[in-house]
C-alpha cells in the first residue's frame, strides 16, 4: 500500500512537473546567480554564453523570446534583432526591475556635416522646415566672414512634396551666429542656411549645383509639421551642450538628470562629439534620452564651444514639435526655480506676467567643485553635486555665463547664454534671480575667485526627494 502510494505521489508530481514545462518553456540554465524573466513574445531564439563571467546561460526557447533578461546581478540584457547584448552595469546589490529608467537602448542617431566641392568651408547638418516663414532651415558651420553669401551662388534647393511637385530655389545665409570673442584658431561661425518654399507641407530638400541638377549632393527629409501651439508631447525638455574631450563621468550625468527631471524636465537631448563607452552605454540605455552623433572631427578646434551654437539650433528646429519649452544648459548645470516649487509653476507665473514672451534668460550662479563638503558619503559618492557643493561666489550679471528656457513656437535664433531673436511679435524676457537662477556646479579656474560669498543650502530642501529620485532611476 506504501509503496502504491509512493508510486502515486510520483506519478502526480511528474504530471505537473511536465505541465509546467510544457506551459512555461523548456530550457537549461546553468548559473552562479539568480535571474527573473520579463516580457515575452512569439518567436524562437537561442541564448548562449552572453556574459562571459561567472554567469553563463544556456537557453533554448521555443515559441517564446524573452526581450529583456533582469539578473540580480544587475546586468540588463536585450534582446535586438535576435542579437544578445549586455545593456547595463550598476555598482548595486539590488536587483534591477522592469520599471527603472533603463528601457530598450535607443540608437545613436547618426548625423555627418555634409561639405561640398566648390564651396570652402561650408558645411550643412540638417534641414527642418519652418512654416512660420515658410522657409526650409539648414543647420551648419561656414567660415568667419561677411562675404559668404557670395559663396553660395551656385548651391540650390530642390524642394518636394512627396506627389511629384517640386520646386528648385537659391540657398542663401538666414542668420550667422557669430562669435563675440572668437576661440584661438577658430575658423568656423555656426549658419543658419535657408531657401524659400511655397509648398505647405515640404517633405524632402536636396542640395545641389544649379549647373547639374541630376548630380544631388545631399538629401535631407522633413519631419511633418504640427499645427502651431497645439498639444505636444512635452512640456518641458533639455537641450544639452556637446559632449566633447573624452569625457567619463557617467555619475554627473546622472545628477544632472535626476535633478532636473525633479524640477520639471520630461526628456534629454545629447549630443556626442568625444566621450567614454562607459558615457554612450549609459545614455543609450535611457528612454526619456534622445543621444545624437556629433561628430565634429577636426572641427573641433575650428569651431566656437565644439559648434554649441549650432547644437542648439538643430536643437530647437528639431524638437520644437514636440516640446512646448526647451532649456539650454549644460551638464554641470540644474535650473533652480526660486519663486516656486517647479519649471512649471515659475513659467505659468512668469507667462502670465509677460503674455508675449518668447524666451526667458536666467543668470548664473557658480558653486566651484573644489571646495569640501561635510555632506552624507551617498551624495558625495554619486556626485549629487546640488546637495554636495553648497559655497557660491554669488550670482554673474547678466549674460555672464546665462542660459535660457524657450517657448519652441516663440523662439526662433538661439545662442548659449542669450536668445538672438524671436518671431515677430514675441519677446525676450530678463528673469531676476529671486525668481529662478542656473546653479553652475564649475571646477576651480580663473574665473572663480577664492573667496566664497555665502553658503547657499537652497537646493537642501530637496535632499530626500533627490536621494529618493537619484536611487529610483540609477541605483537599484
Amino acid at each position: 500500500m506504501l509503496n502504491k502510494a509512493k508510486i502515486y505521489v510520483f506519478f502526480v508530481s511528474g504530471c505537473i512537473g511536465i505541465y509546467i514545462c510544457a506551459t512555461i518553456q523548456p530550457f537549461l540554465v546553468s548559473l552562479t546567480k539568480p535571474f527573473s524573466l520579463v516580457t515575452t513574445a512569439t518567436a524562437t531564439n537561442k541564448l548562449t554564453d552572453v556574459y562571459s563571467g561567472t554567469l553563463k546561460l544556456d537557453l533554448q526557447l521555443v515559441n517564446k523570446q524573452i526581450d529583456h533578461l533582469y539578473l540580480h546581478s544587475n546586468e540588463v540584457l536585450y534582446n535586438s534583432n535576435q542579437h544578445w547584448q549586455r545593456l547595463k552595469s550598476d555598482d548595486s546589490s539590488l536587483p534591477k526591475t522592469p520599471q527603472e529608467t533603463v528601457q530598450k537602448p535607443a540608437a545613436l542617431k547618426s548625423n555627418k556635416f555634409y561639405s561640398f566641392s566648390g564651396l570652402p568651408r561650408c558645411l550643412i547638418y540638417s534641414a527642418h522646415y519652418d512654416s512660420y516663414h515658410s522657409v526650409i532651415k539648414f543647420v551648419g558651420f561656414g567660415p568667419m566672414t561677411d562675404n559668404h553669401l557670395s559663396t553660395l551662388e551656385n548651391l540650390q534647393c530642390s524642394v518636394d512634396d512627396g506627389f511629384n511637385q517640386s520646386e528648385l530655389v537659391p540657398l542663401s545665409v538666414y542668420y550667422r551666429i557669430s562669435t563675440f570673442v572668437p576661440w584661438q584658431g577658430q575658423t568656423y561661425d555656426s549658419y543658419i542656411y535657408y531657401c524659400t518654399t511655397h509648398i505647405s507641407q515640404p517633405t524632402s530638400v536636396s542640395l545641389h549645383y544649379s549647373k547639374n541638377r541630376q548630380n544631388s549632393v545631399v538629401k535631407f527629409s522633413l519631419d511633418k509639421v504640427n499645427e502651431r501651439n497645439g498639444s505636444k508631447k512635452y512640456k518641458f525638455a533639455a537641450c544639452v551642450a556637446p559632449i566633447v574631450l573624452a569625457y567619463n563621468n557617467t555619475k554627473a550625468i546622472k545628477h544632472y538628470i535626476t535633478a532636473n527631471t525633479f524640477l520639471g524636465a520630461e526628456h534629454f537631448y545629447f549630443y556626442i562629439a568625444d566621450a567614454s563607452d562607459e558615457v554612450k552605454k549609459l545614455l543609450l540605455s535611457l528612454s526619456i534620452a534622445t543621444v545624437y552623433d556629433w561628430p565634429l572631427g577636426e572641427l573641433s578646434n575650428k569651431t566656437h564651444s565644439f559648434g554649441q551654437k549650432a547644437a542648439s539650433a538643430h536643437c530647437l528646429y528639431n524638437h520644437r514639435v514636440e516640446s512646448e519649452y526647451l532649456v539650454f544648459i549644460d551638464i554641470d548645470e540644474v535650473l533652480v526655480p526660486r519663486s516656486a516649487a517647479d519649471w512649471a509653476s515659475m513659467v505659468a507665473s512668469l507667462s502670465a506676467e509677460h503674455p508675449k514672451a518668447g524666451a526667458f534668460v536666467y543668470q548664473s550662479q557658480m558653486f566651484p567643485r573644489n571646495t569640501k563638503s561635510a555632506n552624507g558619503s551617498f551624495i558625495n559618492r554619486h556626485h549629487l553635486w546640488s546637495l554636495q557643493y553648497l559655497n557660491t561666489v554669488g550670482v554673474f550679471d547678466l549674460y555672464q555665463w546665462s542660459k535660457v528656457l524657450v517657448n519652441t513656437d516663440r523662439t526662433d535664433i538661439v545662442d548659449i547664454h542669450n536668445v538672438r531673436q524671436c518671431y515677430p511679435g514675441y519677446e525676450i524676457i530678463n528673469v531676476k534671480p529671486e525668481v529662478g537662477v542656473v546653479h553652475h556646479y564649475r571646477l576651480y579656474d580663473s574665473l572663480i575667485t577664492d573667496t566664497y560669498s555665502y553658503q547657499d543650502r537652497y537646493m537642501s530642501r530637496y535632499k530626500e526627494s533627490l536621494v529618493r529620485l537619484y536611487r529610483s532611476m540609477f541605483y537599484h
